[in-house]
Parts: C-alpha cells; structure tokens; sequence
C-alpha cells in the first residue's frame, strides 16, 4: 500500500470534488493525500481578507495519521513560500472535533462566526 501527499494536478480536480461534494474552492495552492492511485484527501490554501485560508476534505478511508501527514505537508509547503500563521474553521455541529483541536494545543481559537469556530496556526 504505498501512498503519498503531493501537490494537486488538474487530473486530480474530479475525484477532489467528489470528496467535497460540488465544485472544489478556488486556491492558490491545493494538495492530495494519495493511496494506490486513489485521492483520499485534499488540503487547499486561499487568501480571504488578507488571511491564508485552509480547508480541506478527507474520505472515510483516511487514518488520523494520513491527515497528520496531509496537514504536516501543506504546512511545510506554506513555509517554503512564506506563510507563517494560516486560519481555519470548523462547524460549531462537529464538537468533538473542536475539542481535539483544542487539547492539542497547537492552534488557537479565536472567533466563533456564521456556525463556525475559527482556529489560528501559527508556524515556526
């Protein structure tokens, strides 16, 4: 079973909205979690109001590690091309993954707007 993160292809675009269920968000940078051929995941980074926004959609077939390594990826691309703090958002329904994000400790909350928690990351 080999798998990969890499940067999105156009050839990737179809099976990334699958996983997003409509049209995949315009972004300055997107990259796919990959496993035998078969995109699980995807990362993707825009700008909104002079903020790097992050979001992202991960298949039923991705491990909590696949996602750290998906998220680790992007971060480090981020980095490369100088980008040291992203945002984030979470819808208020999905509680326990607000509460995960919480006790890691690596990302910090800080507004609650339109259902969504919002989170910060800064990167070293």
């Amino acid at each position: 079973m080999a798998s990969t993160v890499r940067v999105m292809r156009r050839e990737d675009l179809e099976a990334a909205q699958r996983l997003n269920g409509g049209e995949f968000p315009k972004c300055f940078l997107a990259m796919v979690y990959e496993r035998d051929g078969e995109i699980l995941g995807w990362a993707s980074c825009r700008a909104d109001n002079g903020l790097p926004v992050l979001q992202a959609a991960v298949g039923k077939k991705m491990t909590g590690f696949s996602v750290m390594r998906l998220g680790e990826a992007m971060e480090d691309y981020l980095r490369r091309i100088g980008i040291y703090m992203y945002v984030f958002a979470v819808h208020v329904k999905r509680k326990r993954w607000i509460g995960v994000l919480e006790r890691l400790g690596i990302f910090e909350r800080y507004a609650n707007k339109a259902m969504h928690a919002w989170f910060q990351r800064r990167l070293r």
